[in-house]
């Protein structure tokens, strides 16, 4: 009996130890490792009319939380949307800025998503910010 004890024990201890290592890897796999990050990378608008979804605006944080400064070189967005920062844009270590991203969704009723990719001079994993509503038919 106190073999059994030990074995569901070792067990146990082995199958804690693998989910531990599994999320520290899913977690540094969610934020590009030059220190910039975006706690909320994805922004949904919910449903919305076809003028509501012509004017979609959402201003994104985006923080550089090592000491150096990190600089964007460059922005790139899907169709239908438009990020409203020019390139260069150097945030220093420590920083937040307010990234802002228009969606210019147009056509009838549907899903919608549109992102933006941000390159970073300081990293081979750019960041991506996503937005997504949804357009409901319009009445009449």
């Amino acid at each position: 009996m106190y073999w059994k004890q030990i074995a569901t024990i070792t067990a146990l201890a082995g199958l804690i130890l693998g989910t531990m290592f599994t999320l520290s890897i899913l977690s540094r796999r969610s934020q590009p490792p030059d220190g910039l990050i975006c706690p909320e990378p994805l922004f949904d608008f919910g449903t919305v009319d076809s003028h509501q979804a012509m004017f979609a605006y959402h201003e994104f944080s985006l923080t550089n939380v090592s000491s150096a400064p990190i600089v964007i070189t460059q922005v790139n967005n899907s169709c239908n949307c438009l990020p409203l920062k020019t390139n260069p844009l150097v945030i220093i270590g420590g920083a937040t800025v307010k990234f802002g991203v228009a969606g210019t969704w147009g056509g009838g009723a549907g899903a919608r998503v549109a992102t933006v990719t941000i390159h970073t001079v300081n990293s081979d994993h750019p960041l991506i910010l996503t937005l997504k509503t949804f357009m409901r038919n319009p009445a009449g």
